[in-house]
């Protein structure tokens, strides 16, 4: 007599989604499709770096006006729409069209937030006495990180694949760590040189008992 395979132990697997038949069905075990918490942490810190990048614009302005109120919510929109383009890669296991959908919210994000650093510097008396050329000439170039990393990822992405181009944004990371280096003394500034003792006055205290 030939024995009967047990049913409990069929298992397949779908779309990354494990699967075990049973008596009465098929029953879902376990999603292990790592796309979503991938795409998921990438939206994470992409926006972390849009919020650190809006911290060091508004650390040097004292003031707004009008056109920097209408560019920066022209940024906010943006910013608000990163759920979507996120949950697009999430919800479909990131594919060649969601990706270059998220690349393309990223150019345009990255481009808004340029532009409100640009609508400051053309109105130089909204800076404060912080904004000094080399923080200037620090944030410029840090605010091109993001249009400069996904406008390259977009070739790759079609060429290659979806995950060589999201591979490539780490590029952001490498370039992130370059121009903490190169603009150290931002973070750590030297101290003054401590001024030389006026000669008369030393001389005079010499000469006392």
């Amino acid at each position: 007599m030939r024995k009967q395979a047990n049913p409990l132990r069929r298992v397949r697997i779908e779309r990354g989604i494990y699967y075990r038949d049973t008596p009465t069905g098929r029953r879902r075990m376990i999603d292990v499709d790592p796309g979503p918490f991938i795409a998921t942490t990438i939206g994470f810190l992409v926006v972390g770096s849009y919020w650190a990048s809006h911290r060091r614009i508004f650390g040097l302005i004292r003031e707004t006006n009008g056109s920097l109120v209408w560019a920066n919510l022209t940024f906010l929109f943006f910013v608000a729409v990163q759920p979507f383009l996120t949950a697009a890669m999430a919800e479909h296991s990131p594919n060649q069209t969601s990706v270059l959908l998220y690349t393309g919210g990223q150019i345009a994000a990255g481009i808004a937030q340029s532009i409100v650093w640009r609508v400051a510097l053309r109105h130089r008396e909204l800076l404060n006495e912080r904004a000094t050329d080399r923080r200037i000439q620090y944030v410029s170039i840090a605010l091109l990180r993001a249009p400069v990393t996904f406008t390259l990822s977009i070739p790759i992405t079609i060429l290659v694949g979806p995950a060589a181009g999201m591979a490539s944004w780490g590029l952001m990371v490498l370039l992130a760590v370059l121009m903490g280096r190169f603009f150290a003394d931002l973070d750590h500034p030297r101290p003054a040189p401590a001024a030389a003792p006026d000669e008369p006055a030393a001389a005079t205290s010499r000469r006392r008992p």
